[in-house]
């Protein structure tokens, strides 16, 4: 795929390692998922009985502030296998993630209360929603049904098909990043985004 922005001609640009991927995806949380959601690098782990996962990180999205959503997140590259990789983590979120939500509330308080610009944004979504303050809008957010969300560089059938299989709420977010063809050290990153949604 490529893409002709004025003179240039953009090429697709191939990651080789999903820490570059995540990179990316963490410098522009704000292009990418909007100014009304606070990205959180987390990395925690969430724990049932018999299960425990590391996710990615977690998406706190206020676009609709009274109705603030909590986004458990992957990030993955489309050499990864989308059963071993993706479908297996994404099972072992949705399994741990109720017994989880009081720890997940713990560490995402901590987290943005060490922020000045993530309390900001949550402060504001909370008085947008006319909720009491940042803890009972961090409850709203938090104690909720499981929601995950795959970020990928290319989405295949074969992941939408795994997906599919896994009864919870996932979408699929294809981040596209694009080089230069006359100037290989500029990168125009999240040129293109396609958001995919997996039904229960």
């Amino acid at each position: 795929m490529a893409l002709l922005v004025g003179n240039d001609v953009l090429s697709n640009y191939t990651f080789e390692k999903e820490d570059e991927f995540e990179q990316v995806v963490v410098k522009l949380s704000d292009y990418v998922f909007g100014p009304q959601t606070i990205y959180l690098d987390i990395k925690k782990v969430m724990k049932s009985k018999n299960v425990a996962s590391i996710p990615d990180g977690y998406l706190i999205d206020m676009t609709s502030a009274g109705d603030p959503k909590l986004y458990v997140i992957e990030n993955e590259i489309v050499k990864h296998d989308p059963f071993k990789h993706i479908g297996i983590q994404m099972l072992k979120f949705a399994t741990s993630f109720e017994e989880s939500q009081t720890s997940i509330r713990g560490f995402l308080m901590n987290h943005i209360s060490k922020d000045p610009d993530k309390l900001k944004r949550l402060e504001q979504g909370c008085k947008a929603s006319n909720s009491r303050n940042i803890d009972h809008y961090l409850d709203k957010v938090v104690y909720n049904e499981f929601k995950g969300l795959v970020l990928i560089d290319e989405a295949r059938p074969e992941l939408h098909r795994v997906l599919e299989k896994i009864n919870a709420d996932i979408s699929v977010l294809e981040v596209k990043c694009f080089v230069s063809t006359t100037d290989n050290l500029h990168m125009n990153l999240i040129l293109y985004m396609k958001t995919m949604k997996n039904q229960k």
